[in-house]
């Protein structure tokens, strides 16, 4: 990779060495790879925080925002075909650990749980996947993951549009981590409370 981002360097390859203006000047095929990119996150290990906050460089918040949350909810219905179709396949070929915290998660907070992992990879595959394995109704994945994305997509965007640098993207990734676990504990205080009233 180094030899080749060197040659790349020394042969002055413009789509290699300054792709934005590449990308900008094909603002459609950009917008579409992106798009496709992240709907198949559920399916490879793509670095969705990245794409995200490059779309929202490229295209701005607002556009950026809703490509980024276009590309992420095709990828949430199409974890939730997966497990509706071929969940028994997934079963079998997925780590069991991973199976058990994710349908952990899924029973104990419901819905709730496909809006907290939407910022989280791999959990956020597994549970949208086991949803569908559980056979929750399409409605309801929909109108979650729609939460839990809208924030995510938005965030992104204003962190692609202000800056590029990968630190950027890394604390930005914390954060919305961070916000993720907040509301896991609030639904958490919510529900304690909720237990003492019944008493």
């Amino acid at each position: 990779m180094l030899v080749t981002f060197g040659l790349a360097l020394l042969l002055d390859v413009p789509v290699l060495s300054n792709p934005k203006e590449v990308m900008v000047d094909n603002g459609v095929v950009t917008a579409g790879s992106g798009v496709a990119l992240l709907a198949l996150d559920i399916l490879l290990p793509i670095p969705s925080s990245i794409i995200m906050a490059t779309m929202g460089n490229l295209f701005g918040i607002a556009l950026g925002a809703l490509l980024s949350f276009t590309g992420m909810m095709l990828s949430c219905l199409l974890g939730y075909g997966i497990g509706r179709l071929w969940g028994d396949r997934w079963m079998r070929n997925t780590d069991a650990e991973k199976q058990r915290r994710s349908l952990q998660i899924l029973e104990k907070w419901g819905g709730f749980a496909l809006i907290v992992t939407r910022p989280i990879p791999v959990l956020s595959e597994s549970v949208v996947i086991l949803a569908g394995i559980k056979k929750m109704s399409l409605k309801t994945v929909f109108l979650t993951c729609a939460i839990g994305l809208l924030p995510t997509s938005i965030f992104y965007a204003v962190v692609g549009a202000y800056s590029t640098s990968l630190k950027s993207n890394v604390w930005s990734f914390v954060t919305v981590i961070l916000l993720a676990l907040a509301f896991m504990l609030v639904k958490r205080s919510l529900d304690r409370k909720k237990e003492i009233s019944l008493q």
